[in-house]
C-alpha cells in the first residue's frame, strides 16, 4: 500500500508529501518545516509539526 491507500490510520510525513508531490508531478519551490513556531533544519522529517510548501507544476 501506498502510505494514503493504507486501511490503517498514517499521518503524513515530509517524505510521504514530497514522494506524493513528485508523483503527481509537482515541483516543489519552497519548504519550511516548523515546530513550535521556529524552523526545523535539522531532521525535519522527525522533528517538524508543521510544513508549508510552494509547489508548481513542472
Amino acid at each position: 500500500y501506498e502510505w494514503y491507500e493504507t486501511p490503517n490510520v498514517h499521518h503524513c510525513t515530509v517524505a510521504d508529501f514530497e514522494d506524493l508531490c513528485r508523483s503527481l508531478g509537482f515541483r516543489i519551490r519552497e519548504r519550511l518545516v516548523l515546530h513550535h513556531g521556529k524552523p526545523v533544519r535539522l531532521l525535519p522529517n522527525l522533528l517538524g509539526s508543521l510544513a508549508v510548501y510552494r509547489c508548481t507544476t513542472q
